[in-house]
């Protein structure tokens, strides 16, 4: 959010903004995961379908 109001106003957005977001999103992937694991549930993918 405030980057696009920064780039609106003020014509340039800060740069650490965008790296804020990508560490917080990686830092919730982390923890839902631990949460997952605790919980026993976690989403599984197979590369080779079972026969």
């Amino acid at each position: 959010m405030t980057q696009v109001l920064m780039r609106y106003f003020l014509g340039s957005p800060p740069s650490w903004t965008e790296e804020l977001a990508i560490i917080l999103f990686a830092w919730l992937v982390l923890l839902y995961a631990t949460v997952g694991l605790r919980e026993g549930f976690h989403v599984a993918i197979e590369t080779i379908p079972s026969r």
